[in-house]
């Protein structure tokens, strides 16, 4: 059966015959929400609804739920399920009604569709309603709908359940390493003492580890950062190839040759990431790749693992050298200051984060797989 008889690939087998074709606003209309200016908004139960999802609770609601939120201008395609009565934003638009359609299978729908493509405008996109409306589309009947609608929760329930599992090891780790890093040296009757980490591994014999000592990360690591050479994208797009290309904050690219061999620690040198930290500002690479000039190129003395862990952590704001564009050159990066132990307790550390970050790596890829094999079933679950 083809898609063209109305037929959906993948189908309950309790199900036959085609599904029926209708327009968007015969099936779910949508009207632009209400005007809430920020300074009225009143502190209560009912979630206001922005074009990115809920962003703040008011006293007062406008829809009845459950109900359907998808950003009007901005944020673009994103969907919203709204269980609980709620005021949508007049940056957001909303199903005002479902003609007896199942209400989850509708979300479900409209993710199908792809409500991006029918943005327009070249600067803030906006959503065009009218074309949404226009276009047509097939529904089955309602207890079909309803139960495709369920078997799809149950695979969202799997996402939810991997990113949260995901968040949680990635919060744990993070408490881990400011019990790990927040050992240091202060003065204290004219003398100098170490104030060891909260949490403190032990030597093999049982025997405790030395104090950590204090030290320029130009003493515990070589800069390489003379071997980069940014490439344009014309050029990455003449010389593609199997070697990652890197950029301050991963992988931008890959190329047919390769400036580095071995396990190095890439540190962004410009760019936002410096103060958002949106993605991780230090990172491990391992194997042969390409650096442009926008990531410092560190090769550690000790452990390679140990000293990225050591940069993450660090408050970068006082190691700002630019001015509109955070930076942070090579200069002011060789004087940054770290506390450091001596190989032996580098290497547990190390072993111990390494372990967690497997944990969360292995997480991620099967959080990945869930969302590929949802994006297949609504390829083949609807028409």
């Amino acid at each position: 059966m083809t898609e063209q008889m109305n037929v959906p690939k993948l189908r309950f087998s309790e199900f036959e015959g085609k599904w029926n074709t209708k327009k968007v606003k015969d099936i779910c209309p949508l009207q632009r929400g209400f005007d809430l200016p920020t300074t009225q908004v009143v502190a209560g139960e009912y979630p206001v609804v922005y074009s990115n999802g809920i962003g703040r609770f008011h006293a007062e609601y406008k829809a009845k739920a459950p109900g359907i939120v998808t950003g009007r201008s901005g944020t673009i395609g994103n969907l919203t399920f709204v269980e609980h009565d709620y005021w949508p934003h007049n940056t957001s638009l909303w199903v005002t009604n479902f003609f007896d359609n199942d209400v989850k299978f509708i979300f479900y729908l409209l993710n199908k569709l792809d409500l991006k493509r029918f943005s327009t405008g070249s600067g803030v996109p906006t959503l065009n309603r009218n074309d949404v409306h226009a276009h047509k589309t097939t529904v089955p009947n309602p207890r079909e709908q309803q139960k495709i609608a369920s078997f799809l929760s149950k695979v969202d329930e799997k996402i939810g359940l991997l990113s949260e599992k995901k968040d949680k090891l990635t919060e744990y780790k993070r408490g881990v390493m400011q019990q790990l890093f927040n050992g240091k040296w202060h003065e204290q009757d004219g003398q100098l003492t170490f104030t060891p980490p909260t949490l403190r591994f032990k030597a093999d014999d049982g025997s405790e580890f030395p104090d950590w000592e204090e030290k320029k990360l130009g003493d515990v690591c070589e800069f390489r950062d003379s071997q980069r050479l940014p490439l344009s994208s014309e050029e990455r797009q003449q010389r593609q190839g199997q070697y990652r290309y890197f950029g301050a904050s991963g992988v931008i690219d890959y190329v047919d040759d390769y400036l580095f061999d071995g396990d190095f620690v890439l540190l962004g040198e410009d760019g936002a990431n410096i103060i958002t930290r949106s993605t991780p500002l230090a990172f491990v690479v391992k194997g042969k790749f390409w650096v442009n000039n926008h990531a410092h190129v560190l090769k550690a003395l000790d452990s390679t693992y140990f000293l990225a862990q050591s940069l993450e952590l660090l408050n970068y704001e006082k190691y700002n050298s630019g001015t509109a564009q955070p930076k942070l050159n090579a200069a002011t990066c060789k004087k940054i200051e770290l506390i450091m132990p001596y190989d032996a307790e580098q290497t547990k550390i190390a072993n111990f984060l390494s372990a967690i970050d497997q944990k969360i790596d292995l997480t991620n890829s099967e959080l990945n797989k869930a969302k590929e094999w949802k994006r297949g079933l609504l390829q083949q679950m609807f028409v």
